[in-house]
């Protein structure tokens, strides 16, 4: 994309990225400085304090943190035109962000491969995402665009002290802009590939000595990467206008940051790729009809679906889908919410933090998932939610250590309207109409969360910071779930009746341990080694996805899942050369992991049931 961008915006924080790498090579080639090395360690330390991240609740140098994380700038963001947090999996090792249901709907994180790959709008990752310090709802929550931001801190590996809630695997961390004490802004615009256009402006402006306001508005229309060959099909593309309004104060020696947002979004949703997988000519090595293509053909002209339909091209960007869902297959997304933090000093060395938090959302997602021109497999995901957030926190800087005690709260309220409309072009078949049907599927989901934590750095020596942390948390997840079928009474009948099919309601309650042991060890300013023991907990709960049958609503409650995690690893800084090196080694021991998985019927020959739901016991490391 080519962007314009005028204004005065003062950058204070320039570091170079770090590189992740599951080795301890560097140890083997990096000479630590010595106090000897006094230039080469002033620079170091001068580093340092120019590197400090949030992931332990307050500002701290890099390598007193004793975890694996990744730093983004916003800056750097922006000039590489990422959009919103469904593109960060790109930007960081061991990361992979997905949208199972197209572009503007919940993306699925994944982080060392524990995360999930669910499409549901209900689902809780295991993944956290907070954007300053706000967060703990369902993934409805997760895609956000990525405009005025200071910084993202990735953090890998379970988070169960500070974060707590759903951090089994890790969290994002997104910080914005705050408003200062220096009048300016930046206006920007810029044009790319996909028919994009996008224009942003932020300005900053101080109030009085105690008070300071910041105003950023971002908005954007861009096409999808899909080629539609069905003519009469609208072009996929959203468009999407969002603004933050955010004030910094000091009111008697009480520091206020508060902040109100709306986001709107709106456009065509992306149409489903086509793979067919039936062969449409002969094995050349037998001459006789193959059933199914190879990896290779599969997708591509030579092979079919079912019913004998290929897009017609080997172009992966192009699709044949009619979108005739609701007249367009129309997707909007329409989101505010408000939080204020506030900050309490007690004396020279301790303080209170107040976070409370409210964020309401509401999305409305059509669908064509058959992929063909045909009326096979569509429907709809709409999704109403409110969340509620507090959280109080005392901080104790010791004359040896740093202590963090805190309690946590969470209540959301989730509403989900969804219908499935399966084979309509059916209805208009003597031999067929009796296998068409309409599933319409409403269900109330409210999770809601209390927790209490504490955690301490102690100074064992004046190289080595042991660290510990515990978080006892207790949920609980009412739900209620409602489904009725229409299905056509006769030939060529669209309006057909409605029938009952389920009623289910039911409540999930779980109470867990989570916690941390960590050492780091400073070698030299620019040098240090931690290795740590940390245990994640993500509670159960009840997965609202779209149901076929009694039997899969039934089957829904999932239980909870724990990761104890162990790793090795460090942070190596040459500060001339402004080059920055992140190095570890992790093992997960993974009990009860949640996946999303087809499980078979208990009917026999009923088709399997899409599941979130226990596993077993699994290994990861790297």
């Amino acid at each position: 994309m080519t962007t314009w961008r005028l204004g005065a915006e003062i950058v204070t924080k320039r570091f170079a990225h770090m590189i992740a790498l599951a080795v301890l090579l560097p140890l083997l080639l990096v000479r630590p400085t010595h106090a000897e090395d006094g230039e080469q360690a002033a620079l170091a330390g001068q580093r340092l304090d120019v590197v400090e991240v949030t992931a332990q609740k307050r500002l701290q140098p890099l390598s007193e943190v004793p975890l694996s994380l990744h730093v983004l700038e916003g800056d750097d963001l922006a000039e590489q035109n990422i959009r919103d947090s469904s593109q960060l999996g790109g930007q960081v090792a061991n990361v992979v962000i997905t949208q199972n249901t197209a572009a503007g709907t919940t993306p699925a994180v994944n982080i060392r491969g524990v995360g999930n790959i669910d499409y549901n709008t209900s689902t809780t990752s295991p993944i956290g995402v907070y954007v300053d310090s706000v967060g703990g709802g369902t993934a409805n929550f997760h895609l956000l665009n990525l405009y005025d931001v200071d910084t993202v801190e990735v953090l890998r590996g379970p988070q169960g002290t500070l974060f707590g809630r759903n951090t089994t695997g890790g969290a994002l961390l997104i910080n914005t802009r705050r408003p200062d004490d220096t009048p300016g802004g930046y206006l920007s615009a810029g044009v790319g590939e996909q028919s994009l256009t996008r224009f942003g402006c932020a300005f900053n402006l101080p109030v009085n000595e105690q008070v300071a306001m910041r105003l950023a508005v971002d908005t954007q229309d861009y096409e999808l990467s899909v080629n539609n060959l069905y003519a009469p099909a609208p072009r996929a593309g959203l468009r999407q206008t969002e603004g933050r309004l955010s004030l910094l104060g000091t009111f008697e020696a009480v520091e206020v940051f508060a902040k109100v947002h709306a986001e709107d979004w709106s456009g065509v949703a992306t149409p489903v790729r086509h793979i067919g997988v039936i062969a449409q000519l002969a094995d050349p090595a037998t001459g006789a009809a193959a059933i199914t293509c190879s990896p290779r053909d599969a997708g591509s002209t030579r092979c079919t679906d079912s019913f004998g339909f290929n897009v017609g091209s080997d172009d992966l960007n192009d699709v044949a889908v009619n979108l005739d869902t609701n007249g367009g297959s129309p997707h909007s997304t329409e989101s505010w919410g408000a939080d204020v933090q506030l900050k309490f000093p007690l004396d020279a060395s301790s303080y209170l933090v107040s976070i409370s938090s409210i964020n309401r959302l509401e999305r409305l997602h059509y669908y064509n998932a058959d992929a063909s021109p045909s009326r096979f497999l569509e429907g709809s995901l709409q999704v109403d939610t409110e969340l509620f957030t507090q959280e109080f926190r005392y901080h104790r800087e010791l004359a040896r250590g740093y202590f963090i005690g805190g309690v946590y709260a969470s209540k959301e309220s989730l509403t989900q309207d969804f219908f499935i409309d399966l084979f309509r072009d059916f209805r208009a078949s003597p031999a067929l109409f009796s296998n068409a049907a309409q599933i319409l599927y409403d269900n109330a989901i409210d999770p809601e969360s209390q927790a209490a934590f504490v955690n301490f750095d102690y100074p064992l020596t004046s190289d080595t910071t042991l660290t510990s942390g515990l978080r006892y948390t207790r949920e609980r997840t009412d739900y209620r779930a409602i489904g009725k079928v229409n299905v056509p009474t006769m030939v060529g009948d669209d309006v057909g009746i409605v029938l009952p099919a389920w009623d289910v309601s039911g409540s999930v309650r779980d109470s867990n341990l989570s916690g941390k042991l960590a050492l780091n060890h400073q070698w030299s300013n620019g040098f240090n080694t931690w290795i740590s023991a940390a245990r994640g907990f993500k509670s159960g709960g009840y997965n609202g996805a779209i149901a076929f049958s009694a039997e899969e609503v039934g089957r829904n409650e999932y239980g909870s899942e724990t990761l104890n995690a162990y790793e090795l690893g460090g942070n190596i800084f040459w500060d001339a050369q402004r080059l920055a090196l992140q190095y570890s080694l992790f093992y997960y021991d993974y009990q009860d992991q949640q996946v999303f998985m087809n499980t078979p019927s208990s009917v026999p020959n009923a088709p399997p049931l899409q599941l979130l739901d226990n596993v077993g016991e699994s290994r990861l490391f790297g």
